[in-house]
């Protein structure tokens, strides 16, 4: 399977040393900022044999990639999504929040469940720390009674330190 990922800022090379870790063929990376192209590069093996755009659109248009990884902010992820969905992805991951309104979220997932693509949105909470101490919390005999909880915040980092 060929890869691209469109976003290089933090998240982006994150999912650049996945797909390299998981021996995905890389075969093209945007970003708008060319700036990035360089810490992407230092990553890669044989940068020369990728393809490097500051036009996301274009190169999944060229490339027709059969994954495509979105790590870009959350105003373009509805745009990048379709353009994969419309030109042969088979897979599709994206950041989070998946788009910026519910009737964007319907439509992409309208349109890859019409195309049969797998898509994702990486949201892995349950691997935060403070979720797996919650969770904890929640199943010992102490709490033992508890069978659901929810958290509304932004950005709660360690919620408890336990000791």
């Amino acid at each position: 399977m060929k890869a691209c990922l469109i976003g290089l800022g933090r998240m982006g090379i994150r999912h650049l040393e996945a797909l390299k870790n998981l021996g995905i063929e890389i075969s093209g990376l945007a970003d708008l900022r060319a700036e990035l192209f360089d810490n992407a590069k230092n990553i890669l093996e044989s940068p020369d044999s990728i393809e490097f755009s500051t036009d996301p659109n274009a190169l999944i248009k060229k490339l027709r990639p059969e994954v495509v990884v979105i790590a870009t902010t959350a105003t373009s992820h509805y745009q990048y999504v379709m353009e994969a969905a419309n030109n042969g992805a088979k897979f599709i991951l994206c950041e989070k929040p998946m788009a910026t309104s519910i009737g964007q979220c319907e439509e992409m997932i309208k349109v890859c469940n019409e195309k049969k693509i797998k898509l994702a949105i990486n949201h892995p909470v349950r691997f935060t720390e403070a979720d797996i101490e919650i969770k904890n919390l929640v199943n010992s005999a102490k709490f033992g009674g508890i069978e659901s909880i929810t958290i509304n915040v932004g950005n709660y980092g360690n919620l408890f330190k336990l000791g």
